[in-house]
């Protein structure tokens, strides 16, 4: 059964053995007067060199232009055609194999259709139209899959096969990334950026539950008869959801939007995508912090609102006592965050080498005040780091710092030629005179520096 994007058509498949099946295109939206039924717009019988085996897997492009089909004696049948106005179609078997088909996908990129085929011990694809038409299969991986096993990622046109050791990728290029998800596999369903995997109940009972089952009855049972329904984020590499199902689940289906389990029993079953927000929300109060920053920057959210994150993160860490881990992320919040609450916390003298790190970054975004340039001289100071007081007053680019402040701060540290060098860089040439005089003693060099100026600046001096 396919519902056919941006339309009320429904295609179904019905077989009765030994007959051959029957597709049929149903308009939703025309019902029949006498029986309130939907009107059949076309019907045909599928054919498969009149040998009675059962129908293993289907697929449909979006158009219905081109359908395939799958049998369980390895023939795999390709109709082609207006379905949607019944204007005639054409039946060619494509592929056959000694092993039963267990899967078939379509991939349509640029004008170049090809057909993937999975059966139990092989996945192959052939070019059933455009450029390398009518070439035999060709084998991507001598590994096959089971029924319901291989699904296609509508977003890149990726084929998803899944095993009992692992979920693969495949593109055009042959096999893709892979993902470790070890356990037996019934069904699997690419929705949006997720995949939707069915686990079967246990086929092989161990000793201990044959006696549970025997004490617990049919509760028991149903215990042991479960299924297990998982959503994976295989980007984030995360468990989105997952739930042990009593019903067992037939089909999976991506429609409208949202996700539907339809059961054996007849049930549908809607999973509606969290927001944003919501699935943030609920990785903060697990302190998953990491995976929200990684959900974030995957859904787009502006620099700002990460900040947001890299804040609560820092947070996190600080509570914990990783103040290096924290600081990392404070200096990544830097932009929309009051300097002051970060400083406040790492004021306490074990912790200056964070505080400068940060000073320093506050300096390189052009966010520090003249307090901010006090504070920090003051740390280069205490740690008599001159190597760092250096490097920071001859950093290269725009003035970065208030620099009366940062003169004056030298002048009172002792580092008067720390003081000299950024006073005479920035043409200031009564401070440089007044440091020479006042503060070094070099009286020499303070008229060396003078006759080296040009009259105005002289005159000015000497006035």
């Amino acid at each position: 059964m396919r519902q056919v994007e941006g339309t009320a058509l429904l295609v179904t498949i019905a077989e009765d053995l030994p007959r051959e099946p029957v597709l049929k295109v149903w308009a939703l939206d025309k019902l029949v007067k006498k029986t309130g039924l939907p009107t059949c717009t076309s019907s045909l019988s599928i054919q498969n060199g009149r040998k009675p085996f059962p129908i293993s897997a289907f697929a449909a492009l979006g158009d219905l232009s081109q359908l395939a089909v799958g049998f369980a004696n390895g023939a795999v049948t390709v109709v082609r055609g207006d379905l949607i106005h019944d204007r005639g179609t054409r039946q060619k078997t494509v592929f056959e194999s000694e092993e039963p088909v267990t899967g078939v996908e379509f991939r349509d990129v640029a004008r170049l259709t090809t057909l993937y085929v999975s059966t139990t011990a092989r996945l192959l694809k052939l070019v059933i139209s455009g450029q390398g038409q009518g070439q035999p299969a060709r084998t991507i991986e001598d590994a096959g899959c089971g029924v319901g096993c291989m699904t296609v990622d509508e977003r890149n046109g990726d084929v998803v096969v899944v095993r009992d050791d692992a979920i693969y990728y495949y593109g055009i290029d042959g096999r893709g990334p892979c993902f470790a998800y070890d356990g037996p596999k019934s069904l699997v369903q690419c929705y949006e950026e997720y995949l939707a995997i069915i686990t079967p109940p246990q086929t092989t009972p161990s000793a201990k539950s044959n006696t549970l089952r025997r004490f617990g009855g049919s509760q028991a049972e149903d215990l042991f008869n479960t299924s297990t329904f998982t959503v994976l984020d295989t980007e984030l590499q995360i468990v989105a959801h997952s739930e042990s199902m009593v019903s067992q689940i037939q089909t999976l289906l991506n429609l409208w939007g949202d996700l539907y389990a339809l059961t054996l029993e007849g049930k549908i079953l809607r999973y509606h995508e969290k927001s944003l927000e919501q699935r943030l929300e609920i990785f903060y109060q697990r302190n998953l912090f990491i995976y929200a920053i990684n959900l974030a920057q995957k859904s787009g959210m502006d620099a700002q609102q990460q900040n947001v994150i890299f804040r609560k993160y820092g947070e996190h860490l600080y509570q914990k006592g990783d103040y290096d881990g924290a600081m990392q992320q404070y200096l990544k919040a830097i932009d929309s965050t009051e300097p002051s609450q970060v400083i406040r916390k790492y004021l306490d003298s074990q912790r200056i080498h964070n505080l400068i790190e940060y000073l320093e970054e506050l300096h390189e975004h052009h966010k520090a005040t003249a307090d901010h340039t006090t504070l920090l001289l003051n740390c280069y100071a205490k740690l008599k780091d001159i190597d760092k007081l250096e490097k920071f007053i001859k950093s290269p680019g725009d003035l970065k710092f208030d620099l009366d402040t940062a003169i004056s701060m030298c002048r009172q540290g002792g580092y008067y030629d720390q003081a000299a060098y950024l006073a005479t860089k920035h043409g200031e040439h009564e401070i440089v005179v007044d440091i020479l005089i006042e503060d070094s003693k070099k009286y020499s060099e303070a008229l060396k520096y003078i006759c080296r100026l040009d009259p105005d600046s002289v005159s000015i001096r000497v006035y």
